[in-house]
């Protein structure tokens, strides 16, 4: 029973597989079944310092500790009648996934309550004098009928540098589900497409051996993986590495496209 189970997840992955690389090789026409609204909003907070802060604030002439926190966040709406399911379970994802929050909280809910963790957070500080955290989403088409959702932030919350980082989701517009790389590329498939995605890491970097790409600070200190930061284009994939995933601060994210005809490589 458990092998049947495995057998027939493993055939629903492929077909999607299928099915999407196969829309990606037609023409595509720029969607009409979804638009989106923006949920924008922007905040400052100035809490005094505590007896235990005051000697830090003395040393660094400073009155208060600052915060700043912006959201800025797209979310689905249905053009076409019959899709207001689709963009509700897209929403409800997105509120789940990238705020932590409740998919039955409105989006507007979900951003007020996120904000204001972000200030209780803040406020159980002691010594951190300047923070701040923002996110920017995009809603982007790539492939017809799929959404490829990005969320950049951006925050500092003390030390040398701010920490940026990318999360890419992806759905499928006429039904609201969220498309995993298990579905684009089976388990059993996975270990040809992280070697796929490192030759051609290597060759984007203009080098030949392992040795070369850690001379470059690429894979020091990890091996190389498949992520599940990704979007599904027009014409190719798009793998996007974040700053430390495979490479450290100074060389900055990463990103690998392999072309739909390399993936059909690897018969999925």
């Amino acid at each position: 029973m458990e092998k049947d189970c495995r057998m027939y997840h493993l055939f629903v992955g492929m077909a999607l597989a299928a099915t999407l690389f196969l829309t990606a090789c037609t023409s595509r026409q720029e969607s009409k079944l979804l638009s989106f609204y923006d949920v924008n909003r922007t905040e400052k907070l100035s809490v005094p310092f505590d007896e235990e802060g005051k000697e830090f604030a003395k040393l660094r002439d400073l009155d208060a500790r600052e915060m700043e926190i912006k959201v800025d966040m797209p979310f689905a709406k249905a053009v076409k009648a019959g899709y207001e399911k689709s963009a509700e379970k897209i929403n409800s994802q997105l509120m789940e996934m990238l705020l932590k929050k409740s998919g039955s909280l409105t989006t507007e809910e979900a951003v007020e309550k996120f904000m204001q963790d972000v200030k209780n957070e803040f406020k159980r500080e002691k010594v951190i004098s300047i923070y701040y955290k923002h996110r920017k989403g995009y809603a982007e088409f790539g492939m017809e009928n799929v959404l490829n959702y990005r969320l950049e932030e951006e925050e500092f919350t003390g030390g040398a540098h701010p920490y940026t980082t990318t999360t890419i989701l992806r759905f499928n517009m006429m039904t609201g589900d969220f498309i995993s790389l298990d579905q684009i590329c089976p388990l059993a498939k996975q270990k040809e497409l992280k070697e796929m995605l490192l030759a051609k890491l290597m060759k984007d970097n203009h080098v030949s051996t392992m040795e070369e790409l850690n001379q470059l600070g690429i894979l020091e200190m990890t091996d190389m993986f498949v992520s599940k930061n990704f979007s599904l284009g027009e014409d190719s994939i798009e793998f996007y590495y974040n700053e430390y995933d495979i490479a450290p601060y100074a060389y900055g994210p990463c990103t690998i496209r392999l072309g739909y005809e390399d993936i059909h490589k690897l018969g999925v």
